[in-house]
């Protein structure tokens, strides 16, 4: 979030947000997109999240909601929302001119799959489980419209990307291109948008996913995109990504066909959704990260991602891996 926002939120709107779903003690676990605490309430644990209209609006919130408690009802794994002293899902707190809006979710107890993440084992369930989010999506009506990918302001290039014509420019391209898929080859509806291994735990022997914060209208594709490019990080020899992208789009495929099925034109359209998700990923650490006192760590990966933008060149390079999944 943005230091107007930090500041924004003082600890009277942190109180009247505890107070509205009964928190009595509280821990900041997350500061990113929104103010995120592991808490108690006098009912049990929770998560509380309290989001600023900067990253997510009331409306948005209240379809992510309704979105969830859809899924849930239909045998997806996830955490459900518990309601506030008011009876309603998502308070609203007003903060000077502005609002914050603040949801509890159910505390899900498990293992992080982060550790376990090259243990192939996992993905196929992954598969099967984003598979299951897909086919009960393309039968969702919601009451109010989530807004699609294109309108994220971690899209926003010509905000985020001032200076560097080249990165913008190929970043402008990426997003048209992607704006311009024939829609009849290609199915939309909403999706989790951020199928990252840190928001899966392992419980009971089930994956359980959370943290539909950025759910939109996307690309059913974009998902399995974003997936593997999450899993890539972990693969941080250029050398050998082809050859584990092939193994993790195999197996996860074999599952994500148990309940869904893409066309050959969606599977070959990966390599324009990584690079998607890649100029996502550096616009977000535009916005985010403070420019004049990066660590060598993040100048490293702000330098690989723009130079993969400004080459038009995705993290992996899957020419000889699409034909046989």
């Amino acid at each position: 979030m943005s230091p107007e926002v930090h500041r924004l939120f003082s600890s009277e709107i942190r109180d009247q947000s505890f107070s509205r779903f009964r928190v009595t003690d509280a821990r900041l676990i997350s500061d990113w997109h929104a103010f995120t605490f592991d808490a108690e309430t006098s009912t049990g644990p929770c998560i509380l999240k309290v989001a600023h209209p900067s990253h997510r609006t009331y409306e948005h919130l209240e379809s992510e909601v309704a979105w969830l408690s859809y899924l849930i009802a239909k045998g997806v794994r996830a955490p459900g929302n518990h309601r506030s002293i008011n009876s309603l899902f998502v308070e609203r707190v007003p903060a000077a001119d502005s609002y914050f809006s603040v949801v509890s979710y159910e505390k899900l107890i498990g293992e992080t799959i982060e550790d376990a993440l090259l243990a192939e084992a996992l993905f196929r369930p992954r598969g099967t489980l984003i598979g299951q989010l897909h086919r009960l999506s393309s039968g969702y009506l919601p009451k109010a419209q989530p807004y699609a990918w294109y309108e994220s302001d971690f899209l926003d290039v010509e905000r985020y990307i001032p200076t560097d014509h080249d990165i913008r420019n190929n970043a402008r391209r990426i997003i048209q291109d992607v704006k311009e898929l024939p829609s009849s080859q290609f199915q939309y509806g909403l999706i989790h948008s951020d199928v990252y291994q840190e928001n899966m735990f392992l419980a009971d022997g089930e994956l359980w996913l959370f943290d539909f914060d950025n759910c939109e209208y996307g690309h059913y594709i974009s998902d399995i995109a974003i997936a593997l490019y999450a899993a890539l990080w972990r693969v941080p020899n250029e050398a050998d990504r082809a050859e584990f992208s092939e193994r993790f789009l195999r197996s996860l495929l074999v599952g994500y066909r148990e309940q869904h099925q893409l066309s050959r034109t969606e599977i070959e359209a990966l390599p324009l959704f990584l690079q998607l998700r890649e100029v996502l990923i550096y616009t977000v650490a535009k916005k985010m990260l403070d420019l004049k006192n990066l660590t060598q760590i993040q100048t490293r990966l702000l330098t690989e991602r723009g130079d993969r933008i400004r080459n038009g060149q995705p993290i992996v390079d899957l020419s000889q891996v699409l034909g046989s999944l």
